[in-house]
């Protein structure tokens, strides 16, 4: 390992963040966008690393010129068509090796890195090399791998420990060498201590969201998306019920579809329950004929950027956060949104640590994961009783502004990695980024040609 004198306080700091799974359009409410902003905004000279192969689109990313506040690097990944495929590992060992290609280019070299797992193989490399060159090292876990993986094959157990084997010592070799292992939530830090890593140096800083950001945005003038919102109350007594995510395997759309449409037959003379649905994926068309055939009021937005997003979910009554079964999910991106919206969340996830929070903020109903009579009886719950659902709203709002609120928690995070790789923190110490049980320039971008 180099030896490093820790850095003089007015000395810029140099750090490289490496994230496979980035925005497409490089907007600050993604995580890592976010931080290197953050970082940036501070004087450092930051480097965000992450893939030309978009997870969301599954298509080559194009190159976005512009911008000074920093910079972004695409390395080169093959790319798959499926989320849980033979494809998708190979791709993702590929970044992992394109990324330290790239690492050993980097001059002058950083004073931090943090990397965000999966793949656990990026954490494993890059902890190799922030240990050779004398940089502080932070572990940044997004997913439990290869949990999430196995939990949805139909492959033997046998085959899948000897398939994952890798990914267990690529985990356990990157937290081994962390300074810090941070995670999106205890859920997953639970899991990461399990992999190796020490539990006096994890913190949980949960995804959420920047809530004067999002309070401005809620603010602004509706676009034509937010107006079917408005459009869709008008033509129900029903409050309308607003869905932010993913459209793919691992999102229960049929059953929040399946639970309005029981709640429809319930009241045949009444008017028609209304779904907003914000948000793209394989599964859409799919999903908007489930719903036709069903005779619902269901608008499908497609991807919305950030701010239109907020304004259409901030005109909702109702969030719902429908999970399939067995999921490794924990504390997701929308959990955030919808805290920040002020809405009562009818959900079906299976976390625990999601639960409880709910329960703990009486910011929602949970009911049984597949089961389109509870959740249809969480929905009618909420929709007779107006008080209760303004209640719960004001807990989600709680929440969001106790746990969720970036301006505090990433800078808090930004504040102790700084000063993490100023001088390096000895092991063992106490980190205070657990969240308690409780100027914006377009960055600049460069390709890798391929190795």
């Amino acid at each position: 390992m180099t030896d490093r004198q820790p850095l003089p306080v007015d000395a810029p700091l140099r750090v490289v963040i490496i994230a496979n799974f980035t925005s497409d359009t490089a907007e600050r409410n993604d995580r890592f966008n976010d931080l290197a902003c953050r970082f940036a905004e501070r004087g450092a000279d930051v480097e965000l690393v992450t893939s030309q192969f978009s997870h969301s689109t599954k298509t080559m990313r194009r190159a976005v010129p512009g911008g000074t506040g920093y910079t972004i690097t695409h390395v080169r990944e093959p790319g798959y068509a499926k989320n849980v495929s033979f494809a998708r590992l190979r791709s993702q060992a590929a970044f992992a090796d394109a990324v330290g290609k790239h690492l050993v280019t980097i001059d002058p070299v950083p004073d931090l890195v943090l990397a965000a797992t999966p793949p656990p193989a990026v954490a494993d490399v890059a902890g190799a090399y922030a240990k050779r060159i004398g940089a502080a090292f932070v572990v940044d876990v997004q997913d439990i791998w290869p949990e999430a993986f196995s939990m949805v094959s139909v492959l033997p157990a046998p085959v899948i420990d000897l398939l994952f084997s890798s990914m267990n010592r690529h985990s356990a070799d990157g937290y081994r060498r962390a300074d810090r292992v941070v995670g999106v939530s205890h859920t997953f830090i639970e899991a990461a201590v399990a992999h190796g890593a020490d539990p006096a140096r994890t913190s949980v800083v949960y995804l959420g969201t920047d809530l004067g950001n999002f309070d401005r945005c809620a603010a602004g003038s509706d676009p034509l998306a937010a107006q079917a919102v408005a459009a869709a109350d008008e033509r129900s007594a029903f409050p309308t019920v607003g869905y932010a995510g993913g459209l793919s395997a691992s999102y229960d759309l049929r059953l929040v579809i399946d639970a309005l449409a029981l709640l429809a037959r319930e009241r045949p003379t009444g008017p028609t329950p209304s779904l907003v649905v914000m948000g793209d994926g394989a599964l859409r068309a799919e999903f908007e004929a489930y719903a036709q055939g069903k005779g619902l009021d269901v608008t499908f937005t497609g991807n919305l950027p950030y701010p239109d997003m907020v304004r259409t979910l901030a005109k909702c009554r109702i969030a719902v956060n429908p999970i399939v079964a067995d999921s490794a999910g924990s504390v997701l991106n929308k959990a955030g949104d919808y805290a920040a919206a002020g809405l009562p969340v009818v959900n079906s996830q299976e976390s625990a640590e999601y639960r409880e929070l709910l329960e703990r903020y009486g910011a929602g109903i949970s009911c049984a994961t597949g089961d389109a009579q509870d959740m249809a009886a969480a929905f009618r719950t909420l929709i007779d009783d107006p008080s209760l659902r303004r209640r719960k709203g004001l807990g989600s709002r709680r929440m969001a502004e106790e746990l969720f609120d970036r301006s505090v928690t990433y800078e808090r995070m930004v504040d102790e990695l700084s000063a993490l790789a100023r001088s390096r923190v000895p092991r063992g110490s106490t980190s205070r980024l657990t969240a308690p049980r409780g100027r914006r320039n377009t960055p600049a971008l460069q390709t890798l040609p391929e190795q």
